[in-house]
């Protein structure tokens, strides 16, 4: 259901379950699996490990899949949110490349710039980019891969916004 998109029988089946004890750690255990499954998919595509940039916006769409489903679906339930962050935490961190293709997204972003794109809509993707960073276990292999970037930003003045 997860993989076809089946909101109304997902929700049904979260109705339904959730007045079972322990019915909803069963589905939970399947949505993890699931959604580990499909990030170790993406993350050993070797096509798409070739453009950084896609890769994340990949990850950042995969991301906000789920999260719709956990909250049209799920209720926003915690425990469903919990499995997420931590199938995400999982599957994020097995690519030792992961902080480099982060910090290459977002210099990517401030580069190029979001042109024709609102203020607003960049604080939403920056907002979307961090909650992948906080799943990063080497915090400081981005840091040092955004400093190396930066610095070649801010030496070639190739930024859209004088703000970085």
């Amino acid at each position: 259901m997860l993989v076809d998109d089946k909101s109304e029988d997902l929700a049904k089946m979260y109705n339904l379950f959730r007045r079972v004890p322990n019915g909803l750690s069963t589905i939970k255990d399947v949505m993890t699996s699931h959604i580990r499954d499909t990030g170790k998919q993406l993350i050993t595509d070797a096509e798409k490990s070739k453009n950084p940039v896609e890769f994340v916006e990949t990850l950042l769409e995969k991301r906000d899949k789920y999260d719709k489903v956990i909250s049209l679906v799920f209720s926003n339930d915690k425990t469903f949110q919990n499995a997420l962050n931590s199938s995400f935490k999982y599957f994020i961190n097995l690519n030792t490349r992961s902080p480099e293709y982060i910090s290459l997204f977002v210099d990517d972003k401030l580069r190029k710039g979001l042109k024709g794109v609102k203020e607003e809509e960049i604080e939403v993707i920056l907002d979307k980019v961090m909650m992948l960073f906080r799943y990063l276990q080497e915090k400081d292999v981005f840091e040092k891969y955004y400093k190396q970037h930066l610095a070649k930003q801010l030496l070639s003045g190739k930024t859209v916004s004088g703000e970085v």
